[in-house]
């Protein structure tokens, strides 16, 4: 059951480079966001793209600043990412300037999407208009990596959601033993 969605102004239109990306073509999507260069927006098509390759390579690695990953259309229900609880993480962020909007995340076996620095400071992360359904673990996970760490990022207009299904794939660790 999807929750309507909050009231917030839209993106405005990309002004840079776009590659548009079908759902036939997941598979390649990891390439296409390790490929882009800075200033780079990939527009996802309606549709469902699975992201269950079952290893860490599956995630969606940005490492280049500036890059964005959104919709086409502007609306979150409509492309959704799916991990099928098979990878540990679905987006990772190292890189300053990377914008993630109009998209749902689902069923990542860890985390739906992780922001690091990675071995130096990165800034600017937007999360805008998401929906991030049955994480494994953190929903949203920000931590540093060494003498890195993320700052003045922004979520917005944006929601977490567990469902009945999702409560039984939550891997609670040692809490509560």
């Amino acid at each position: 059951n999807a929750r309507a969605q909050p009231a917030c102004a839209p993106l405005a239109p990309p002004a840079g480079a776009t590659i548009e990306v079908t759902p036939a073509q997941a598979d390649n999507l990891r390439g296409i966001v390790a490929g882009a260069a800075t200033g780079t927006t990939i527009l996802l098509q309606d549709g469902v793209y699975p992201m269950d390759g079952g290893d860490a390579v599956s995630r969606l690695d940005f490492s280049t600043p500036g890059v964005t990953l959104r919709s086409l259309s502007g609306d979150r229900d409509a492309v959704v990412l799916d991990g099928n609880y098979l990878t540990d993480e679905l987006i990772s962020i190292s890189a300053s300037n990377v914008v993630i909007a109009d998209l749902t995340i689902r069923e990542a076996y860890d985390h739906p999407i992780h922001v690091s620095g990675n071995g130096s400071p990165i800034t600017g992360t937007l999360l805008h208009n998401l929906r991030v359904v049955d994480p494994g673990q953190q929903a949203i996970k920000i931590n540093p990596v060494g003498q890195g760490w993320a700052d003045s990022g922004t979520i917005e207009c944006s929601s977490i959601e567990l469902s009945d299904a999702g409560h039984g794939q939550v891997d609670v660790g040692d809490q509560g033993q």
